[in-house]
């Protein structure tokens, strides 16, 4: 990672003052980053870099983010389709492979519809755990489970992704 000399000495002293062993696995490359700055990098050498990393990630450890549990965020970013068994009823498992599917212009009904399923009587949707908060030194080749799973908590993040899955699965339907 290029970051100036005097960043490394202020991260150094910050995160061995909040007692963590290291910064190293916070501050290297995400696989997960890398897919979502894809559409915001301009310079052809960074985006030929990026997409580099991306593919050499996908040969080694196939679709594993580092903040996310599911394949699915980052196969959506990166618009790739790829076979991996998914949960059957995580809201955000299901929105992300829906938009995955808008993405590539496809539509799938029977996902609508699980989706659709798992709405709760107050008209929002459940709450996910596909969010991990890796310790601060921990790479993702040191990613084992133990890390901490955060709940979203009243299903806002959940509601979100779904409206906007659904939302781009009916404009497909109407075109």
């Amino acid at each position: 990672m290029n970051m100036p000399w005097f960043m490394w000495v202020f991260y150094s002293f910050f995160f061995a003052y909040m007692g963590y062993q290291s910064a190293k696995g916070w501050l290297s490359s995400h696989p997960c980053v890398t897919a979502l700055a894809l559409n915001q990098i301009q310079s052809a050498e960074a985006l030929r870099k990026a997409h580099l990393y991306l593919k050499n990630h996908l040969a080694r450890f196939g679709p594993i983010s580092y903040w996310w549990i599911t394949p699915f965020y980052l196969l959506y970013e990166m618009g790739l389709q790829q076979d991996v068994p998914m949960v059957k009823k995580d809201t955000i498992e299901l929105a992300l492979n829906l938009l995955l599917k808008s993405k590539l212009g496809m539509t799938d009904r029977t996902l609508i519809h699980k989706l659709l399923a798992t709405q709760q009587n107050n008209g929002s949707f459940p709450p996910s755990r596909q969010f991990r908060i890796p310790r601060s030194h921990q790479q993702l080749s040191a990613i084992n489970g133990s890390e901490e799973k955060v709940k979203d908590a009243h299903g806002i993040f959940s509601t979100s992704a779904t409206i906007v899955a659904l939302s781009r699965q009916m404009q497909l339907l109407r075109s």
